[in-house]
This record gives C-alpha cells, structure tokens and sequence, in this order.
C-alpha cells in the first residue's frame, strides 16, 4: 500500500486519464483485502508487544512503566528521523505518540482492557466517519491525472529537490502527530489495547473459534462491499473511502493473524524462513524506505510517467523475495538486526541510568 507514495509522497499513485483495467482490478483488490488490514494487523502486533515487554519488566524487578516509556522514546527518535530525512509515510513515530496515550493500561485487568478497547474502538470508528463525511461536504477538486500540467508541476517540484522533500516530509510527519492522536489515533489505541489484551488472552497460540471466524470474515467482507458500493455510485474519492477502511479493515486483519496462527503451529522451512524475517522487521522497514527512496526518487524518477499498479505490484512482489533472502541470510552470520541491536543497546542503557538514579533517590 506504501509503494506509490515512496516515489512522490503527497500525489502517490496518480491515475491516468483511461486507467487500464488492471488498475481498476488491484483498486478493488486493495479495498477489499490490503487497505488497512495489515496496518491494523501490525497494531494488535505491537500492543502484544508492549505486553510482552509489560511481563519481562515485571519478571526482572523493573519499572515495566519506566520500561516501556523509555523504549517509545528512542522508537519516537528513530522515527522521527526515519519521517523527516527518509520517509515522510512513517508509521514509527505514530505507534511511539500513540503509546504514550495507552502504555499505562497495560496495568487494567483483562475485563477492563478489553472493554475498554471496544470502547474506543466504537468511538473512533464514528469520529472517522464523521471526519470522511465532512470532506464530503467540502466542494472537491479535480481529480489530476497522469501528464496534466498540474502532474507536472507537482514532478517539477519533488524529484531531485531534496531540500524541498525534507520539508514535505517534516511537515507530514508532523501533522500527523498532532492530529493522529484525535482522528484515526483513537482507532490505532484501541487496536494496541486490544492486541495486549489478545495475547494475555492465549489468542496468538490458539487463534478465533470457528464462530468468531465466520463472523469476522462476514461482517469485514460486508462492510468493504458497502464501501465499495459507495465508491463506485457515488464518485466518492479514494483518498475518503481509505479513511474509513480502517473499520472493516480490523475484522480482516483478526482473519490473517487467525490465518497465520494456524500455519506457523507447523514445522517447516518456508515457516522458520517468514519467521527470520520477522525478527530483523525493524530493520527491513528502514532498508526498504532507503531503497526505494533510491530507486523511485533518483535512480529511475521518470517510471512515475508511465508506471501502471501491476508495474508497482511486481516491484513490491520482487522486493519481498529479496528481503525474505536477505533476512535468512543475515541471521546465518548475526543472532539480531543491525537497527534492532541499536535500538536495544539505546534503550536498555537508558533504563540502566534511570534505574542508576532512583536507586540513588532511594538511598538518599
């Protein structure tokens, strides 16, 4: 879903003016299956994550809240300068700020953090869709298209203007902070709640129950078609419609983690191959910013011209295989990622200070 906005980060994928079948293929199929789905999968990943984190804290006779808060800060760090400097579609930053909002909830009993997670999940969900039916209100531009002068001008400016990218990027990234935490954020907190309270649950070894499959997948299916309708009859823009995806988006997402559950209880190469990858992910998602950053900006900025989806599909198909190999690889001759090791040796030092300091106050 990144891949368009890698090459120009405001505009993405501009269509053109009789977009070829394929396009209008893959738009559906993202809608109904990418957009969204895997954001939200990654969500419920990284509240499972936090507690994890929340669990070892406590098993080690540390401050799991001192813990974790120092973890978000270095992760804020190193989105900020991933956002700003690399890609301005950067998602670290968001789950650093967001965390601070939720980390301290991990403390709720299960009851209460599950309920909880509903809650806000309900409240985001209408708060997206009050904001997607207010640019409804607002009177819409035209739609620019591929080699219309408005495409050009906005090529002119982007490609080999660094300068002028790095300001772009800041600027997302920071609109994004700030108004995240009081639009699609509300959502993003709920997921992270609910994937802690999931993984304290035994939802990752066991996954749904038959029941709770069907209907995840009925009612996420049944919502994307709604979607769908709409765009389709009421020419409503794309950029509207991915606003509230984030709501069936969830139900989908809780089928491929169900999905995945599933197929990694086996043994098997291709499974201990996804798996390695997995565990240098921090890194891939930098590496992949930087490469294609490369690549779609400076190496090849005139593919934008021409490019269809399929063009972009078969790079991230491509790419995909290439880190799957690379990551099988690396962790042949390293036991952690290069940007994992950072980021564990900047935090846990931090967390070595601070535990320095109180134990100080303590004894004074």
């Amino acid at each position: 879903m990144n891949i368009y906005h890698h090459g120009e980060l405001l505009n993405g994928y501009v269509r053109f003016q009789n977009p070829p079948l394929l396009d209008e293929i893959i738009d559906t199929f993202n809608l109904f299956f990418a957009d969204g789905r895997f954001r939200s999968l990654f969500c419920l990943l990284f509240g499972a994550g936090l507690a994890i984190q929340y669990e070892s804290s406590n098993k080690k006779d540390i401050d799991p809240m001192m813990f974790i808060k120092t973890r978000l800060n270095w992760l804020l760090l190193f989105g900020f300068i991933h956002a700003v400097f690399i890609f301005g579609g950067d998602i670290l930053m968001l789950y650093a700020v967001i965390g601070f909002f939720v980390y301290k909830k991990l403390a709720l009993e299960q009851n209460v953090l599950r309920n909880k997670a509903i809650i806000w999940y309900v409240v985001g969900a209408v708060v997206v869709s009050a904001v997607a039916g207010g640019l409804l209100l607002i009177p819409q531009e035209e739609l620019m298209v591929r080699g219309s002068p408005a495409y050009l001008e906005a090529y002119g400016n982007w490609f080999g203007n660094y300068g002028y990218q790095v300001l772009v990027q800041g600027g997302v990234a920071l609109g994004m902070v700030v108004l995240a935490p009081m639009i699609g954020g509300i959502q993003i907190a709920a997921l992270i709640m609910f994937g802690a309270f999931l993984y304290r649950s035994g939802f990752f070894e066991r996954g749904l129950s038959n029941i709770q499959l069907i209907f995840a997948f009925v009612t996420g299916m049944t919502l994307s078609a709604l979607l769908f309708v709409m765009t389709n009859n009421f020419d409503i823009e794309l950029s509207i419609i991915n606003i509230v995806s984030s709501i069936p988006a969830v139900f989908i997402a809780l089928v491929y983690a169900h999905i995945l559950i599933k197929f990694s209880q086996g043994s098997s190469r291709v499974i201990k191959a996804l798996a390695n990858t997995g565990r240098v992910a921090f890194s891939l998602y930098i590496l992949q910013s930087v490469v294609m950053a490369i690549a779609l900006r400076w190496i090849f900025p005139e593919f934008h011209f021409e490019a269809t989806r399929l063009d972009y599909l078969l790079i991230v198909i491509s790419y995909t295989i290439f880190q799957i190999f690379l990551a099988n690889v690396y962790l042949s001759l390293f036991r952690q990622g290069p940007l994992e090791l950072l980021w564990r040796k900047a935090y846990l030092g931090s967390v070595k200070r601070k535990q320095g300091k109180q134990l100080k106050v303590k004894v004074a």
